[in-house]
């Protein structure tokens, strides 16, 4: 399932935008490098990279945000997520459980 949001404001420079998907890619795989210090990271704040790190957290590493761009023109960002059904359960191979 994805969820996609754009919005049609300035955009976000090409370089950016590359160093920004590159983090996220990192997300869950090396947390240190992800987590870096200093007036960069302060500046592109956490909103994305939190989220990225509890969807792949809870659903796995196929899962996550990606940000595409065009400057001048749009952003969009695309969630993906596993389907999970109204059980909670996230594939249909679960056994049942009966616990009360």
């Amino acid at each position: 399932m994805q969820i996609v949001v754009t919005d049609n404001g300035i955009g976000i420079h090409e370089e950016a935008l590359s160093r920004l998907n590159q983090e996220l890619r990192s997300v869950g795989m090396n947390d240190k490098l992800f987590r870096s210090s200093g007036p960069e990271s302060n500046r592109n704040g956490i909103g994305l990279r939190n989220v990225q790190e509890r969807i792949r957290l809870y659903y796995g590493n196929e899962y996550g945000l990606k940000v595409f761009s065009e400057q001048g023109k749009f952003t969009t960002v695309v969630m993906s997520l596993p389907k999970v059904l109204l059980t909670g359960r996230v594939g249909m191979n679960d056994k049942f459980d009966n616990r009360r």
